[in-house]
């Protein structure tokens, strides 16, 4: 579960934040004015993410009727999707 800090706090320590996300893992969502307005979190928590969601859509994605033929043109789509100004 991340750890919230102000804006402040995080200006105020952010070298520390960084170490303690590189070597501990952890993660930061940082508040403004008591509402989110940023999250610091390990590369490799992103890393996962893709890959868990890739996982998950190559088991969804044949199920509808697209017309795309294999994984491979399913990427392209949403890659075109995700970067519409290449």
């Amino acid at each position: 579960m991340p750890r919230t800090i102000s804006a402040t706090a995080a200006r105020n320590n952010f070298s520390e934040l960084l170490s303690q996300v590189l070597y501990h893992q952890e993660e930061f969502v940082i508040e403004r004015k008591g509402k989110p307005i940023a999250v610091l979190i390990p590369k490799t928590t992103i890393a996962k993410g893709k890959k868990n969601l890739s996982k998950k859509l190559a088991a969804v994605l044949p199920k509808l009727s697209l017309g795309l033929k294999n994984w491979n043109q399913t990427k392209n789509v949403l890659k075109d999707l995700h970067n519409p100004n290449p």
